[in-house]
């Protein structure tokens, strides 16, 4: 524009003063322009505070730019980012590194932004709850398989795997329908989510999240029933709209192999950036072969012999290597797609996600034996498929009634299903559940006076769920009906409101109060044409009140307490009150119309220690009490305590209000940069809990943890990252566990236990140019055999990966 502008001026002696002054001004225009990158990946940096000695600021673009016209040749600038160590340099200095600045990342996260407390913007030192999250960058280079894998790589949650095609995350002694995962502010779990173990997450693609943030302790306050340990949050990749006239496209591609499952990927996300318009697609593709596991560890994990069908004909094979998990391998396909209009006060933008896998082998009941044969011939999920579309529409025009407001809806399919057939049976059963879930959100954001942060708004779900059962011989294409999982046309219903103000009281200290009242209703007919229930419906409706007190004082710059008292509680969904299932163990599971909601009191308190800008350690204690707890115990149908479920005697079994329990533990943190080049971090967390009769809780993960060393320089990075996890004996397994000796190795009395276990990573990255980044790693350097506490897969072995990301 200015040189058009320059070639239109007519050359004649009078204009040349005018002339030379205009070529000057832009001439020191553009030399005035500082760049910020990443040391790493030479990618620009959003968001970094530029700061002079008088008080002036600035913060970079989209494209890591900043204009420094405001600021002195000899005046000192302070740049940072929560992410990145702090630079102190003069404006001079800069225009001698030709006006690029590469920042280091750090361990410490000062002033980093969260969304996940209140749905909007808030700053994580400020909140009085502890929360982990895991950025773009991290993601990318942890290289992580699934977004179970996104959530086990933060150090603090614990997750499970009953199959390769599986991972169910533990937070403080909660899993599955007790804690909660959202993807871009909607929640994924539904009316089947189950109490045992929930493997949806991996419909998340890890390629397209932009961040991770977990919030640890209850969360039903913003979030309604479910969130007992926590909230898991999902940020998909984001679209953006130029910042001016101009239209910009940008993307990624990644390809990945990975040994120890043979495993491949392929992944690309393009980007369009216009005046107003900014749109997203995105596509991964993971195919995943039979998991080997590693060669030094207990021999009870070993895979002997297995199941094949030779001329229709079940036979027991020897398995000619035994670590090699047969029957383990699947494949997996994701979509995303994002549309976004901005103008002005208002934000619109509709978001698209697919999910769908190949079938998935339940791998751990493909390895239980029953009178010493195998039992199962085939056990295996069938195709997993996720849809999600939502809306989000912003407006952050003020008001008397708020200054941001954000309507949000969503509506998702979910679909799965069960298919299981006995060793030497030509009868395979399948069980489909496919579920609708409607969901709409207004949320409100408004200053007060004072600095006071007021959140508030509404929330509506409704879920149908379908279900359906059938069995048929392997030689005849038509089935006949059987009983389904769970009662066809089922429905459940949340209507909520709920109110949150942050009150800064001074500089030092800030409050935060909030509370939530939600009605919880579910509705169910029982089909009695396969078993003779003593009931026919099942209409529950139940209105609970929730809130949470706490508080975050920062005394001065080395020290941070924070301190949280918070209810919660779970309303009985249809799995709950109405699954019938073989729990794979003699034990059949029944329905109980009679379930009410449990409830959850939990007290946080969490200290932090800054060691200047270099290091930080952080202790956080809890203690939560847990009331009417649904949990399995003995049932009676008709006065019977065993009935005929799938051609087998069963013990029944139904969920039932009938225990209080407690659950303690603590989260410790340390993060040290030793210098601009080296960094230290440790976590490690420990859990205790049990009813108060004694009976230990399932989903109380052993003591685990994790340091790292992480080393950057140039356009290299390297990790060396040391995972550890303790023992959990027999006596110490919830009742349910303790007889599982196809999941679990065996003690010198040869009870089922869970071992200890250590693992050894490395990994590395190099930008060979600002478009293409390399990444090798090995992980399970020693190769050892392990098996995370209550799953039903042992983890890889020694895996040797390489991957190479272009972005543009």
């Amino acid at each position: 524009m200015i040189f058009g502008s320059l070639l239109s001026v007519k050359t004649d002696m009078k204009k040349l003063p005018t002339l030379l002054l205009i070529c000057t001004a832009w001439f020191s225009y553009s030399q005035e322009k500082l760049k910020v990158i990443n040391l790493s990946d030479l990618n620009p940096i959003e968001n970094v505070l530029v700061q002079g000695t008088d008080g002036q600021e600035i913060m970079t673009n989209v494209d890591g730019e900043v204009d420094l016209s405001m600021f002195d040749e000899e005046e000192i600038l302070i740049i940072r980012h929560p992410n990145y160590q702090t630079v102190r340099i003069t404006v001079k200095e800069l225009r001698e590194l030709g006006l690029k600045l590469e920042l280091i990342e750090s361990s410490l996260k000062l002033g980093e932004v969260v969304l996940s407390v209140s749905k909007w913007e808030s700053i994580e030192e400020e909140l009085p709850l502890h929360v982990s999250k895991l950025t773009l960058r991290e993601i990318r280079f942890n290289n992580p398989q699934s977004s179970a894998d996104i959530l086990r790589q933060t150090g603090e949650v614990f997750v499970q795997k009953s199959q390769m095609g599986g991972g169910s995350p533990m937070i403080r002694g909660f899993s599955a329908n007790r804690v909660l995962i959202t993807v871009d502010g909607i929640r994924m779990n539904n009316a089947i989510f189950r109490g045992g173990n929930v493997h949806n997450v991996i419909s998340v693609d890890p390629h397209s999240v932009l961040n991770t943030e977990v919030i640890f302790g209850p969360g039903t306050v913003t979030y309604g029933s479910d969130a007992l340990g926590g909230v898991m949050d999902f940020q998909s990749l984001k679209t953006y709209v130029s910042p001016n006239d101009a239209t910009y496209v940008y993307g990624n591609a990644l390809l990945r192999y990975g040994s120890a499952a043979n495993e491949g990927t392929a992944h690309v996300d393009i980007g369009v950036k216009a005046k107003n318009f900014g749109i997203i697609s995105s596509v991964s593709y993971t195919s995943f072969g039979d998991l080997r596991m590693g060669s030094n560890g207990p021999d009870d994990y070993l895979r002997p012999e297995y199941v094949q069908v030779v001329d229709g004909i079940d036979s027991i094979k020897a398995n000619p290597d035994p670590r090699v998990q047969r029957y383990s391998g699947y494949d997996q396909v994701n979509l995303l797609q994002k549309v976004r209009y901005a103008k002005d006060e208002w934000d619109i933008e509709y978001s698209l996600h697919y999910s769908l896998t190949s079938n998935v082998p339940r791998y751990d009941r493909l390895t239980q034996y029953q009178d010493s044969l195998l039992r199962n011939a085939e056990w295996y999920y069938g195709p997993q498929k996720w849809i999600l579309n939502s809306l989000k529409v912003q407006n952050s025009k003020s008001t008397n009634w708020y200054d941001k407001v954000r309507f949000l809806a969503g509506y998702q399919v979910f679909e799965e299903s069960r298919n299981d057939r006995r060793l030497y049976s030509d009868i395979l059963r399948s069980r489909t559940e496919n579920v609708k879930a409607f969901q709409s959100n207004v949320d409100f954001e408004k200053k007060l006076e004072g600095n006071i942060q007021f959140y508030y708004g509404i929330e509506g779900i409704h879920n149908l769920v379908s279900s359906v059962g059938e069995e048929r011989r392997l030689d005849d294409i038509e089935g006949v009906p059987i009983a389904s999982r769970y009662p066809d046309g089922s429905t459940w219903t949340s209507v909520a409101s709920y109110a949150q103000v942050d009150i800064p009281s001074s500089e030092k200290l800030h409050w935060s109060t909030g509370i939530r009242l939600n009605y919880v209703g579910s509705r169910s007919q029982f089909d009695t044409t396969f078993y003779p229930f003593p009931f026919t419906e099942a209409n529950l409706g139940n209105v609970a009140m929730t809130g949470s007190f706490g508080f975050n004082y920062r005394p001065n710059d080395k020290w941070v307490y924070k301190g949280n008292l918070g209810t919660a509680f779970r309303g009985p969904n249809i799995d709950d009150i109405g699954k019938i299932f073989d729990s794979g163990d003699g034990v059949v599971v029944v329905p109980n119309p009679d379930l009410t909601p449990e409830y959850v009191y939990n007290l946080d308190f969490g200290v932090r220690r800054y060691f200047g800008e270099k290091a930080e350690i952080e202790f956080t204690a809890f203690y939560t009490y847990l009331t009417d707890a649904m949990l399995r115990r003995p049932y009676e149908i008709n006065g019977q305590d065993s009935i005929w479920y799938d051609g087998e005697y069963s013990e029944v079994q139904a969920l039932q209000n009938v225990e209080q329990a407690f659950i303690a533990g603590l989260q410790f943190g340390f993060f040290y940069d030793i210098n601009k080049q080296l960094t230290s971090i440790v976590r490690a967390n420990y859990q205790y809990g049990r009813t108060f009769d004694g009976v230990y809780l399932r989903h109380v993960a052993p003591a685990f943890g994790s340091v790292s060393l992480v080393y950057q320089k140039a356009k290299f990075r390297s990790e060396l990252n040391y995972s550890f996890t303790g023992e959990i004996t027999n006596d110490r397994l919830a009742p349910s566990e303790q007889d599982k000796e196809w999941m679990y190795a065996l003690d010198e009395n040869g009870r089922p236990y869970s071992p200890s276990w250590s693992v050894l990573d490395i990994k590395f990255s190099y930008q060979i140019i600002k478009e293409l980044q390399v990444n090798f790693g090995v992980e399970n350097v020693l190769d050892r055999r392990y098996r995370p506490y209550s799953s039903g897969i042992s983890g890889p072995g020694r895996n040797i990966y390489i991957a190479a990301r272009s972005s543009f």
